[in-house]
């Protein structure tokens, strides 16, 4: 077993039991919480997650760091076969915030203002900036021909936000190869 990615309540609070009952259905994940503080304004919630496009070619390699919103998800579909469709969603991050997409081609995690940068050497950075809801959908019509069989692609965003350490968020980072 592998630690795929870590679900982080955004409501809990000390001693709060989170994921004293949890429920899977495909991509959907339910986990309750319930409030051992005894104030009864919120002894139970659930929380719902939808773990976005891990699998097929694509590989959560597990890093990540808090920032605003707890840790964000960077999500993929689609496959990395010349002339296929697919898209990178990033989730959770601070809304209407630059995002740096970092892509590299290779795993060398290093340590980064607090946290792992993975996609090390960066081959590529690309400023973006996150929606109203902490969001960048970023999608493509047809993945590029010419790659060579075996390539690997890390892709991880750097997110400025004040209430992380150092001031700067991680998105977990994405592997993947090229056929």
């Amino acid at each position: 077993w592998t630690q795929q990615c870590r679900l982080i309540s955004s409501h809990a609070s000390t001693g709060d039991d989170f994921g004293v009952d949890v429920a899977l259905s495909g991509d959907t994940v339910v986990a309750g919480t319930m409030d051992t503080d005894l104030e009864r304004t919120d002894w139970a919630r659930a929380h719902v997650f939808h773990l976005q496009g891990v699998g097929g070619p694509w590989t959560n390699l597990g890093f990540g760091l808090a920032g605003l919103g707890g840790v964000s998800n960077l999500g993929a579909s689609g496959s990395l076969v010349a002339g296929s469709p697919g898209q990178l969603l990033l989730t959770g991050a601070k809304p209407s915030s630059p995002a740096y997409l970092i892509v590299g081609a290779g795993t060398m995690p290093a340590p980064f203002k607090g946290g792992t940068l993975v996609p090390l050497p960066a081959a590529l950075i690309v400023p973006l900036v996150t929606n109203a809801s902490g969001a960048i959908p970023l999608a493509w019509a047809s993945w590029p021909a010419g790659a060579p069989p075996g390539l690997e692609l890390d892709f991880q965003y750097v997110i400025p936000d004040a209430a992380a350490p150092h001031g700067m968020a991680l998105s977990n980072p994405l592997g993947a190869s090229t056929p």
